[in-house]
């Protein structure tokens, strides 16, 4: 490991072309997960104010506090995510060995790698791109102990760590004929000092780039008058903060290490992206046009709630009052009474009847419709659903799930890139380890009548026992993995008669 001096860079805080194009996208799609409270907190960049509010924030946070958000982005991502877990990835490892400890924690803590392919898919979901970060240690780092258990190895920060890194906390890269040569990575690392009971943070650029001679090194890059240290090649205490680079003064070089696998430096840069080819470039999110509408949703509902609100509040008008009786028309209510020596004095309420509200609330359900036309059914009630047949149902789900099935690929083939490496680690053969995620996001469960007509049919000879069986797995009704000989003998284990129609 080298600590250099500390040498301004401001180059490292470069942020890419298309990633600060992509920014307004990145923090709406972000509030949009987060829901209502993200979205009004952020409420200037979303709700247009009225006249009348231009100098006037406690009018227009009144205003905004009366729209609704519909929190149809994070429902939906957590809606696919769900379809994608709903049966566990398969996994397969040697038994009792290094790298199937390694499984168990695969960020030095407690994630599995079951945990980070799930906050993988959901960045990929929502956010169009996202990234998995493979860190080794240094050759002198795991010199200092030649005999450590996996566990130990994980605790002393000697073992592969992983990390997924939020899309726009990537802020530059740079490739050169299709080869990845620079990756920035804009970091927070928080800290506690428990003596002055005060939260640190330090902000940095941690940089992976190939020197060169095509030899893959980290840097640190630490914003000027930052005090925290930071530790390289072993345990993080990684924070990405998912935002824009702040304006620091500069930054300045701090450390740079050297990461080796099995004592040899790489000579690519360990990070993979879960995007349509796994290129590093900024892709659009599946979940974009879904959030823009939901805050265009979240406009008009702070427009029919202010005017809906004006309408229930009707405005008490007098006529004819002198000046002084005016003033003393302070009051309104029972008890209270208005007079005036002018005979022609008039008093009321000017009341709206609302009509035009009936146009902004048209707006509102068109708006309504388009959500649930970008996937957000939830919207719609089932009432109001005409039924469906099985095969149009099957037709929609194919269509609805063509993202889900992309980011599912997506994830799969980058989790698969960095096994084949870790394997290397453990020096253990190539496909030593399998991970396989479930494509089958549409529950094809039997029911009650369909089961009873297989085994009506099996009773009566048309169809064989282990036919039988194949169509309860396919149905969902039996587990993948038990055979026909296999269910046979639980059923006799359990000491039910199999009947005529179980093979006798």
């Amino acid at each position: 490991m080298t600590t250099s001096t500390r040498q301004p860079n401001d180059g490292v805080a470069k942020v890419h072309i298309d990633l600060d194009y992509a920014r307004e996208d990145y923090i709406l799609l972000r509030d949009a997960f987060e829901g209502e409270r993200a979205m009004k907190e952020r409420a200037s960049s979303y709700i247009i104010a009225l006249d009348s509010q231009t100098n006037d924030a406690n009018a227009f946070a009144a205003y905004v506090e009366r729209g609704e958000y519909l929190l149809v982005v994070s429902q939906t991502v957590e809606a696919l995510r769900g379809l994608a877990f709903r049966k566990q990835p398969v996994i397969s490892a040697p038994d009792d060995s290094a790298i199937a400890e390694w499984l168990k924690r695969v960020d030095g803590d407690r994630q599995t790698v079951v945990d980070l392919a799930r906050k993988l898919l959901t960045e990929r979901l929502l956010m169009g791109r996202s990234a998995l970060f493979l860190d080794f240690p240094t050759a002198d780092e795991i010199d200092e102990d030649d005999d450590l258990s996996v566990a130990e190895a994980m605790e002393k920060g000697f073992a592969p760590l992983l990390s997924v890194v939020p899309t726009e906390s990537i802020v530059n890269w740079v490739e050169k004929s299709g080869r990845l040569v620079y990756v920035a990575i804009h970091e927070r690392v928080t800290g506690f000092d428990h003596l002055t009971m005060d939260e640190e943070v330090e902000e940095h650029i941690r940089v992976l780039k190939l020197d060169a001679q095509g030899v893959y090194i980290q840097q640190i890059w630490v914003a000027e008058g930052a005090e925290r240290d930071t530790q390289l090649g072993g345990k993080h205490n990684r924070k990405f903060n998912g935002t824009s680079i702040s304006g620091a003064a500069g930054y300045a070089l701090k450390t740079e290490i050297v990461p080796t696998l099995n004592g040899e430096p790489l000579d690519y840069i360990p990070i993979y992206f879960a995007t349509e080819g796994g290129y590093p470039d900024v892709a659009k999110s599946p979940m974009l046009d879904l959030a823009r509408k939901a805050r265009d949703y979240f406009r008009k509902s702070c427009e029919i709630n202010h005017a809906e609100h004006l309408v229930m509040l009707p405005t008490p008008y007098a006529i004819g009052f002198s000046e002084s009786e005016l003033e003393e028309l302070d009051e309104i209510g029972p008890g209270t009474r208005w007079s005036s020596t002018n005979e022609s004095a008039k008093v009321g309420f000017l009341e709206s009847d609302g009509t035009g509200i009936g146009v902004v609330h048209k707006s509102l359900d068109r708006i309504e419709k388009q959500l649930s036309s970008l996937g957000a059914r939830i919207l719609a009630p089932a009432s109001d659903l005409a039924p469906e047949s099985g095969i149009a149902l099957s037709i929609r789900a194919a269509s609805e799930n063509a993202s889900l099935t992309d980011a599912v690929q997506d994830v799969e083939r980058v989790i698969k890139q960095v096994l084949r490496i870790v394997e290397q680690f453990y020096e253990l053969a190539p496909g030593s380890v399998s991970f396989k995620m479930n494509r089958d996001f549409v529950s094809s469960r039997l029911g009650a009548n369909e089961v009873k007509a297989l085994h009506d049919m099996l009773i009566a000879g048309s169809i064989s026992y282990e036919t039988f069986i194949a169509n309860l797995k396919a149905g969902e009704i039996v587990d993948q993995d038990v055979s026909a000989d296999d269910e046979r003998e639980r059923i006799e284990t359990d000491g039910a008669g199999l009947g005529a129609g179980f093979g006798e």
